[in-house]
C-alpha cells in the first residue's frame, strides 16, 4: 500500500508505504529497502544514507515527511532558493530472521532494518538556476539504535552531503 499526497497545499508532502510478502516469497518478490548512499544526488522519499542493496524485507513500513515553503527566500533571475526539510523513517523484518535481523532467502544472505532507522535531511534547492535546472545542496544524517547491527560505529559515516537538481518545466510555454 502506498499513500503520496500534499495535504493542504502548504508545502508539506506526505509519503508512506507498507508492504507484506509471505515467508514463501522468493527474493524477487520481496521488498528492497535500499537507498542511494554515496550517490551525489538527492532523491525525495528515499534514504540518502542507506547503501544500495543494504536491506530487504518480507514486511515493512516507511514514512516520509517533506516540507518546502511555497515561496523562495529571494527571487533573482539566477537564484530562487527554498529551504527544505525531509524526515524518513523505516522499519522492516524478514520471516525467520536471527537476532541480527538476518535470514537466508534463496541462498542469499539478507538483512532487514528490524530495529528501525530515522533519517532527517535538510538543504536548499534553487540556489542556482541554470537554464531549466535548479541546483542546490542537501545533507542527511542516519539515526538508529546503537544496538542495531547495521548502526555505524563512526558518527561521520552517518552523514551524506548531496547535490539537489530539479528540472523546472514552468518556464516552457
Amino acid at each position: 500500500l502506498q499513500y503520496d499526497a500534499q495535504p493542504g497545499k502548504k508545502g508539506l508532502y506526505v509519503f508512506t508505504q507498507v508492504g507484506f510478502a509471505s515467508h514463501q516469497a522468493p527474493y524477487s518478490r520481496m521488498f528492497d529497502l535500499s537507498g542511494t548512499a554515496y550517490a551525489p544526488y538527492f532523491f525525495r522519499n528515499n534514504f540518502l544514507t542507506v547503501r544500495p542493496n543494504a536491506f530487504a524485507a518480507h514486511y515493512f513500513a516507511h514514512l516520509c515527511l517533506y516540507y518546502r515553503p511555497p515561496l523562495p527566500l529571494w527571487e533573482l533571475s539566477w537564484s530562487q532558493p527554498r529551504a527544505f526539510l525531509q524526515v524518513n523513517a523505516m522499519i522492516g523484518g524478514l520471516h525467520g530472521q536471527d537476532e541480527k535481523g538476518c535470514a537466508m532467502v534463496d541462498n542469499i544472505p539478507l538483512q532487514a532494518p528490524f530495529k528501525g532507522l530515522i533519517e532527517p535531511a535538510s538543504g536548499f534547492d534553487g540556489l542556482l538556476r541554470w537554464g531549466l535546472m535548479d541546483i542546490g545542496v542537501g545533507v542527511a544524517y542516519q539515526i538508529c539504535p546503537h544496538s542495531a547491527p547495521y548502526s555505524y560505529q563512526d558518527p561521520s559515516d552517518n552523514i551524506i552531503i548531496t547535490m539537489v537538481a530539479n528540472l523546472i518545466l514552468d518556464k516552457i510555454y
